[in-house]
Order: C-alpha cells, then sequence, then structure tokens
C-alpha cells in the first residue's frame, strides 16, 4: 500500500512540473522522417509536417522568394517531397503540390510559368518523384507523367516515337507501384517487374541498347526497389544491388568505370540506395556507405578521391539522400551534411565544401535536439613522412562520433617546415619536423607529426649554351634540375655585366648593348650552368651597288646590297618589287626584265631598313621583219591579211604598213589588204627603226 502511495505522489509531481499549454499531456518533440538533395538545395521533412528548405533557389525551387543559407520552414502538413533538379514536387496527404523552373511544364499547372510558392496540381496522388524536367505521380496504380515526354498523346492514348513537353499530369498506365525519375529516363516497379524507359545514350535503360525507349520496357523481375541517377541506374533484388548506365566515375560501383547496358551486381546485403548526379549512397543496416565521383568530398571519406567501389564511411545512420554533388544523411534523429556547399545547399557549414559528414546545428535547434559535446579528437595518421612539396590529407576523428560539431580547425607548429590547409591537407615545404595540430571547437587538440624530407639537387643543365642577340632583344633561358624528383627544382638567375645583357627572374635574357656577358643559373644548393650572350647591334642602314638601271626585256642583271655595320646580327636582305609585270627580283637580288615599263626594286632588312633601285626594261632594236606571203594574187574586192614577224622577239612589235600604188591595191594599220583594180602594188611593213619586209599583190579582174 505505501509503495502505491508512493508512485502516485511522484506522478502527481511530475504532472505538476509540465509546462503550461500542455494540457497535461507530454510535449513530443519532431523527427526527420525524409530528406532530399536537389541540384543546389535540400530539404527535409518533419514528423509534424513541417517542411524546411535552404540553399540555391535561382528558379524557386526552395518555395520561397529568396535563396536561404540555413533551413527555413516552407509550410506545414506535408506527408511527402521530391527533387532533382530545379523544381520540387510535395504531397499534402494526396494533394500534390509543385514549385520553381517550369521550362517544360514539369510543375504541371497548365503553364510553363516558373513559381516561387507551393501551387495545388491536383488530388488523389499516393507517390511522387522529379526528373530533370519531367515529373512523375502514382494514383493508386496509375501512373501520371508531364513536363519533356519521349511519347505523345492522341485522342487520349500515349504513343511513342517523339518528344514534346506536356503540362499537364498524362496518364500513362496503370499496375505500377513504385517509380523513380532520373534525368531523362525512368524506373518503375509493377510488383516485382521492373520497367524502364527514356533517354538511353549512356545504356541506363538497361535493355542492352543504347537506343531511346519511348515506351516502358520490361527489364526483368524480382526487384524490390528502385534508385535513378540522372544517367544511370540503380535497383534491389531483396538486399542485392544491381547497377548500369553510365560509370565516368566509378558511380555504378563495380571497381570500373565501364558503361553497362544491363543490370551488374554489385553486392549483398544492402538495404537502401540514394543515387546523386555522379555518385552513390547506401545503407546496409545503419552502416552508410559510399562510392562514385568525390572531388567536392561529397562521398565523405574525408578524401577528394573518386572510387569505384563501395567505401563504409560510418554507422548508426538512418536515411540517406544523395544530391547533385553534396549529401545528406540521418543518424540519431540529428542530420548530417557533406559535400559541395557552393549554394549553402549543407545548411549553414561554412566551408565551402566538407569531405566528412557534419552535424548541422540548425537542424538541431529545430528538433530541440541538446548538444553534444565533443570529448576528445584524434588526428590520423598520427606520423607522417612526405618530401617537399606532396601532400597529404589527414583526417580528424571527433569523438563521440554524434557530437553535435565535429568541426575542428587546423594548424601547422612550423610554417616553414610544413603547412596545412583548412581542409586538413598538409604540404611540405622544406626538411625538417612540424606537428600538425587539430583543435575541436571545445579546444581539445590532437596531433599529426609530420617528416619533411628533401632530395638534393645534383646538377643543373642550361637548354642553350651561347646566343647570339640584338640590342632590345629578349630569349628566354631554360634550366633543367636534376634529379627530376629534386625538392627544390627552383634557380635563381644572375648575369655577369648588367650593362650588356640582363636576366629575369623567369630566365628573360635581354641584350642592352655590343658586348658579351655570361648568364648563370644556381640551385638551391649551390649547383650552376651557364649561357654566354653576345649582343650584336641591328643593321643601321643598307645600300645598293646601283640606284638604277635599264635592261632589255627578257635580261636580267644582279644587284649587290650592303648592310651596315658589317657585324651586325643578321644581315638577311628580303628583295621585293613594286610591279612583278614589269620587273621581278629573287632572293638573291637578281632582276629580270619582264615587259616594257619602269618598276622600282626594294632591298630590307629584319628591322625594316630600305634601299632601292629604279629598273627601266626597254625593247630589243629589231635585226629583221618578215611576212607571212611575199607574194599574192587577188580579185577585184577581195582582202588579205598579212602577218609580220619582228625579229628577235623581244624587240618592239610595232610596224607600219604601205602600199606602192593605192589604185591597185590598199593596206590598212593591222596589215588587211583590199584588192582595187586590176594590176600589181606592193606592200610593204617597217619596224619603229626603220627594217621592212615587202609582198607583191597581183590584182585580177572578174
Amino acid at each position: 500500500m505505501k509503495k502505491i502511495l508512493c508512485a502516485l505522489l511522484v506522478l502527481l509531481f511530475m504532472l505538476t512540473m509540465l509546462p503550461e499549454g500542455t494540457g497535461g499531456a507530454m510535449a513530443v518533440e519532431p523527427t526527420i522522417v525524409k530528406m532530399v538533395a536537389g541540384e543546389s538545395h535540400s530539404f527535409v521533412l518533419m514528423s509534424d509536417g513541417s517542411l524546411y528548405g535552404w540553399g540555391g533557389n535561382r528558379y524557386g525551387q526552395l518555395g520561397t522568394y529568396a535563396p536561404c543559407s540555413t533551413p527555413v520552414k516552407i509550410g506545414t502538413g506535408f506527408t511527402d517531397v521530391a527533387t532533382m533538379f530545379h523544381h520540387t514536387l510535395a504531397l499534402k496527404g494526396d494533394s500534390l503540390y509543385a514549385w520553381g523552373e517550369n521550362s517544360a511544364g514539369q510543375l504541371g499547372d497548365g503553364t510553363k510559368i516558373e513559381r516561387d510558392l507551393p501551387v495545388l496540381i491536383g488530388t488523389g496522388y499516393t507517390a511522387i518523384a522529379a526528373g530533370y524536367s519531367n515529373s512523375l505521380a502514382l494514383k493508386g496504380d496509375a501512373l501520371y507523367m508531364w513536363g519533356f515526354m519521349w511519347g505523345y498523346l492522341e485522342n487520349g492514348q500515349y504513343y511513342g516515337a517523339a518528344y514534346g513537353h506536356l503540362t499537364t499530369p498524362v496518364l500513362i498506365g496503370t499496375g505500377y507501384t513504385a517509380i523513380s525519375a532520373g534525368a531523362k529516363h525512368v524506373l518503375a516497379l509493377k510488383g516485382d517487374v521492373l520497367y524502364a524507359w527514356g533517354e538511353n545514350y549512356d545504356g541506363q535503360v538497361g535493355d542492352g541498347t543504347n537506343e531511346t525507349r519511348y515506351v516502358p520496357v520490361e527489364i526483368g523481375t524480382g526487384y524490390t526497389a528502385i534508385a535513378a541517377g540522372p544517367y544511370r541506374s540503380h535497383a534491389l533484388k531483396g538486399n542485392t544491388l544491381y547497377s548500369w548506365g553510365n560509370n565516368t566515375t566509378g558511380a555504378l560501383g563495380d571497381g570500373t568505370v565501364i558503361y553497362r547496358r544491363t543490370p551488374v551486381q554489385i553486392g549483398t546485403g544492402f538495404t537502401a540506395i540514394s543515387a546523386g548526379r555522379s555518385f552513390c549512397l547506401a545503407l546496409k543496416g545503419n552502416a552508410l556507405y559510399t562510392w562514385g565521383r568525390n572531388v567536392e568530398g561529397q562521398l565523405g571519406d574525408g578524401s577528394n578521391n573518386n572510387r569505384s567501389s563501395p567505401m563504409q564511411i560510418g554507422t548508426g545512420f538512418t536515411s540517406i539522400a544523395a544530391g547533385a554533388l553534396h549529401s545528406l544523411a540521418v543518424k540519431g534523429n540529428a542530420l548530417y551534411v557533406w559535400g559541395y556547399n557552393g549554394y549553402s545547399q549543407l545548411g549553414g557549414v561554412q566551408n565551402p565544401t566538407k569531405n566528412i559528414p557534419t552535424r548541422n546545428v540548425y537542424i538541431d535547434g529545430i528538433l530541440n535536439l541538446t548538444p553534444i559535446n565533443d570529448t576528445s579528437v584524434k588526428v590520423i595518421p598520427a606520423t607522417a613522412t612526405l618530401y617537399v612539396g606532396e601532400s597529404l590529407p589527414l583526417n580528424a576523428a571527433v569523438s563521440p562520433d554524434n557530437a553535435t560539431n565535429t568541426d575542428v580547425t587546423w594548424s601547422s607548429s612550423d610554417n616553414k617546415i610544413a603547412i596545412v590547409t583548412p581542409e586538413g591537407v598538409v604540404i611540405g615545404i622544406k626538411g625538417g619536423m612540424a606537428a600538425i595540430i587539430a583543435k575541436t571547437e571545445s579546444g581539445k587538440t590532437a596531433k599529426c607529426t609530420v617528416t619533411v624530407k628533401e632530395i638534393k639537387e645534383t646538377s643543373v643543365k642550361l637548354d642553350k649554351s651561347s646566343i647570339k642577340i640584338v640590342v632590345g632583344e629578349s630569349v628566354t633561358l631554360n634550366a633543367t634540375v636534376s634529379p627530376g624528383n629534386a625538392s627544390f627544382k627552383n634557380v635563381t638567375w644572375s648575369s655577369g655585366n648588367k650593362n650588356i645583357a640582363t636576366v629575369s627572374s623567369s630566365g628573360v635574357v635581354t641584350g642592352v648593348k655590343n658586348g658579351k656577358a655570361t648568364i648563370t643559373a644556381k640551385t638551391v644548393n649551390g649547383k650552376t650552368a651557364k649561357c654566354v650572350v653576345t649582343v650584336v647591334p641591328l643593321p643601321s642602314k643598307v645600300t645598293l651597288n646601283k640606284s638604277t638601271m635599264t635592261i632589255i626585256a627578257g635580261k636580267y642583271f644582279t644587284l649587290k646590297a650592303t648592310v651596315v655595320p658589317s657585324n651586325a646580327n643578321d644581315r638577311t636582305i628580303t628583295w621585293t618589287s613594286s610591279d612583278e609585270t614589269i620587273a621581278t627580283v629573287c632572293s638573291q637580288g637578281k632582276v629580270t626584265g619582264m615587259s616594257i615599263g619602269s618598276a622600282t626594286i626594294i632591298a630590307e632588312t629584319i628591322n625594316g631598313k630600305k634601299a632601292s633601285c629604279t629598273v627601266t626594261v626597254n625593247y630589243a632594236a629589231a635585226t629583221g621583219v618578215s611576212l607571212d606571203k611575199t607574194s599574192a594574187s587577188l580579185m577585184v574586192g577581195d582582202t588579205l591579211t598579212l602577218i609580220p614577224t619582228v625579229r628577235p622577239n623581244n624587240a618592239n612589235p610595232s610596224v607600219t604598213w604601205s602600199s606602192g600604188d593605192k589604185t591597185k591595191a590598199t593596206v590598212s594599220s593591222t596589215g588587211v589588204v583590199t584588192a582595187i583594180k586590176k594590176g600589181i602594188a606592193i606592200i610593204t611593213v617597217k619596224t619603229t627603226n626603220g627594217k621592212t619586209a615587202k609582198c607583191v599583190v597581183t590584182v585580177l579582174s572578174n
């Protein structure tokens, strides 16, 4: 009886301690029931129906009017949420809402207008999935699609073999039990039968081809869960994971980067799978595994190295969500985030990237979780050896692993020996030892003792042992330090006479004035190599042996160019003619007359100094002329054209014509003879210098 009375008193005391307004009921804190990660944003759905979002919001995909760097409440009453690229779908019971980008009609509101706030699409929906620019939903077992499509409608029936945009949900078929959307392909289950369709360039449909499938095709049976990545696919048969499609970064998890056109087995024991853009998250019970692209730290293994096989990251996790380049997971009702953070999609985490799971303190506050302080930290590895210039990522393991803040700050005991980045990557600077220290928020520290070694230089060699340059000219010398893996490959440059030639810190030699100077490259440990530089003048002028010249067409002569001074660095001459139809000139200065006229021959140095010769080309003197006929007979009224030939062939071809008796026959200026009256006339052709030829023309009467 006393025990019962004591129990009643204790119960009465506890009731008096309840907060006002609870109506005598114990307050129940919300829990995370679902997470989704998009291109640059994230959502968390709470058990009380509250939906929180954060990150990029260029297209309104958060359901607010502005981007949010920390979680903000989007609304209440939600029961499901889906996102991938720049639009979002959500359910409130069986009411479907959508918001964000709508360029392909993917919101389903009958328009292509972008929406910054949730808009009601319809009722009766039970499941949703969002792709890049398309959307899927189930009403019971009836599958609806809208946005970017791989088919067309006719009289209410869906057909394949075409692309298009649908701005309202369209019935595709019935009997479906699960759906998942990739960038431009779809996975769906009818019981345990897997169907797929859409773009198939990387084999993501899984039917053994690369042909786009416009209507659902059966892939196989026995499947229990599906997850479509942008250009690849994953599915579970019980606890056995299968993958196929794009494998550029090892995102299929089969240990290769080979694209697969049909499902390949990855492993067993898996209970959940989430597909990011080029990486995957998976659970085996509460153990988290990751693989694929890791440049942004999205695998959470403390490195930035891609992995083509599943690697365990930690335990205690209950749900996962992979975005484009970032990851979310729940552990003990706390949200952990990691990966790329360029749009604040990690939700308040300050680092631009985070390569280990980090607890999100803002969600802790929303869930009223009691902060868990760190008790210790351990740096892995505790000792390390590296050479100058090498780098090594260090990991800091904060205990307990569910501490509210697992961030650490990194520092080096001697930055002259080794430095460390904010992400814990240590870099060797010079030989010696330094302690790399990780410090938690509460001040707990751990260190890694780093030994930095040097590989000494044995020699240095220049690519040129001597060079000749002109005043003002610059030439780059290249120094090669041996061995190739020497710790310090840099050299210092010096000139033995800066008045003659200077050298920059990068080995650029510049001529100052005439003379010689020795350029020296010196390694850190004193090894040297030298180059003798001779600085010579540029041409100051050029002269020709003739300033004017007259030649006969077809003849030639040679001009000679003299460059001043005689020790100019480059005395090359470029020859040109002002009119090559009159006279030509070759690279050796040989001038040839081509036709009557005048042309200027120019000689030019490398720095633009010029000299010229005016060349006049004349005809040769005619030595004789002949006609094609020396006699001819014509009837009165007939004509005959006489053709003259002047010798030599480079003589002036001009001639004049005359008739000895114009009453008998005439001749034109072009040599056309016309018979006038019966009789004889002598036709004469004369060259410009008086040479003649004759033709006796006899005119006959008709």
